[in-house]
């Protein structure tokens, strides 16, 4: 009786965290801006755009007074992870942690400073 109760509860949580997983993956496609960094908003001339598509292809685009630079790469989500890579160096790898995600808002934490960061889905 209590296999079959621990059993049926990994079960639910398991199909829980590969449902999560999947819809993570579906809301994440598509052009997001920042619009705040560690609870601040940038500076009215600072614009971070990032593009998710699928095949695990990225684009992030940044401008700031003027110049703007444009950087392609990859990327795949591991569970709450989204691991990126540069295009010509995927040696070089960084994590963001995916805090919070809805069909237009994504909030993350840096890996490696736990800096904050806001995101609003382009429409």
């Amino acid at each position: 009786m209590m296999f079959a109760l621990v059993a049926g509860l990994t079960i639910v949580f398991v199909s829980g965290r590969i449902a999560t997983a999947a819809d993570n993956a579906e809301k994440l496609l598509g052009t997001w801006t920042v619009v705040k960094m560690d609870g601040k908003e940038p500076p009215k001339d600072f614009e971070i755009a990032v593009e998710f598509m699928k095949e695990g292809k990225m684009k992030m685009t940044m401008s700031f007074g003027g110049k703007s630079d444009s950087q392609e790469g990859t990327y795949k989500l591991e569970g709450d992870k989204i691991i990126s890579s540069k295009k010509g160096d995927k040696d070089k790898t960084d994590t963001i942690v995916i805090k919070s995600i809805t069909a237009d808002k994504l909030v993350v934490v840096d890996d490696k400073d736990k800096k904050e960061m806001e995101l609003v889905k382009k429409k």
